[in-house]
């Protein structure tokens, strides 16, 4: 079985993310384990790897999407991070006409969305990479004139958004974010305006 890794590092916590690299490591032990390198960099203590792909790395988004177009072939894709690295990941993945099983690990601001099956310790050693049983998660596909992602929770109808800056939860402006790639802090408005 050929199992790949895709971390963020700009997502969440990193002393939350401890454990669960201690206990994931654990758990894959012995397995065929493939990651870009980026992931490379942040993993290469916990985990025995192979880098495959020769993407430059960036220190954002475009990291975990080559890394889903990288490991598209894979048997299962683990994504650390939240439900923007997953969907990075799936955006990855639909540029190459491929799509592995993705089992996110949450380790992000927002976990909430149907890509999230791993949320503690207890449920790494109770779930089975080995006999996995995928299921299609509707998504909404984004374009801009060709396909850009797909959101599988997240619609942003707001000026703001809430990420990861330096470690903490904060509101951020949701065009720079989406258009220059910048976390600027923003204070919400009420979207119920005239």
């Amino acid at each position: 079985m050929r199992i790949g890794l895709v971390y963020n590092p700009n997502s969440g916590k990193r002393e939350k993310d401890l454990d669960l690299m201690k206990t994931l490591a654990k758990k894959l032990e012995g397995l065929r384990l493939f990651c870009t390198k980026s992931t490379y960099l942040y993993l290469k203590e916990y985990f025995n790897l192979e880098v495959i792909g020769s993407e430059t790395t960036h220190n954002d988004y475009r990291d975990t999407v080559n890394a889903g177009n990288a490991l598209s072939k894979m048997n299962l894709v683990i994504s650390i991070g939240g439900d923007g690295t997953a969907s990075d990941v799936v955006a990855g993945m639909r540029q190459t006409g491929r799509l592995a099983p993705v089992a996110g690990v949450a380790s992000g601001t927002a976990n909430c969305g149907p890509l999230i099956a791993i949320r503690s310790v207890a449920d790494i050693v109770d779930f089975d990479f080995l006999n996995i049983r995928p299921k299609w998660v509707i998504g909404l596909d984004v374009f801009e004139e060709e396909y850009i992602s797909s959101a599988f929770n997240d619609v942003v109808i707001s000026e703001t958004l809430i990420s990861t800056v330096e470690g903490k939860s904060l509101t951020i402006d949701a065009s720079n974010f989406f258009y220059r790639n910048e976390r600027t802090p923003r204070e919400p408005v009420s979207i119920a305006s005239e």
